[in-house]
């Protein structure tokens, strides 16, 4: 196993400025892109994503995106009235909610995918790039709850 040197203060205080700059980027660029071309939440655009690739209970979305019930509910609301996504009782369980995507939301689901896309190829960033900064913050993610405690 390599010896990883330990980052430094500047290392983190580049890598939280970067950060920042990206997810104010991130919601110029995209976020409210979206919403004034599409009417739509970029923030509900996971949800679409996930009842597409087979998420497509209440539980499994909250669990997927770690997000309390309640807040998912509120996203499923949201495309409910949009009218991007549908319930249906489920046809095993009919104490279990069922969600699909209306021809709507795969038509949005499509087009904010492309205004996502175009973001991240304008910036010059190859499949490579973006796995290996995946696979980074989904490493540092777990970490992102912890409290700081006095010395």
């Amino acid at each position: 196993m390599p010896n990883l040197q330990q980052p430094t203060l500047e290392d983190t205080v580049e890598f939280g400025q970067a950060f920042r700059h990206f997810m104010g980027s991130l919601k110029v660029n995209v976020r409210d892109k979206v919403k004034a071309e599409l009417g739509f939440e970029f923030t509900d655009f996971p949800i679409l994503f996930l009842i597409r690739n087979g998420r497509v209970y209440p539980s499994q979305i909250s669990e997927t995106m770690r997000m309390s019930a309640s807040m998912i509910s509120h996203m499923i609301d949201r495309t409910l009235k949009a009218k991007l996504i549908e319930r249906q009782i489920d046809s095993e369980d009919s104490r279990k909610i069922r969600l699909s995507l209306t021809p709507e939301g795969e038509r949005i689901l499509s087009l904010v995918n492309d205004v996502y896309l175009k973001f991240i190829l304008d910036a010059g960033v190859n499949q490579a790039d973006l796995q290996q900064a995946t696979a980074v913050l989904k490493q540092l993610a777990p970490f992102c709850h912890t409290t700081l405690e006095k010395k």
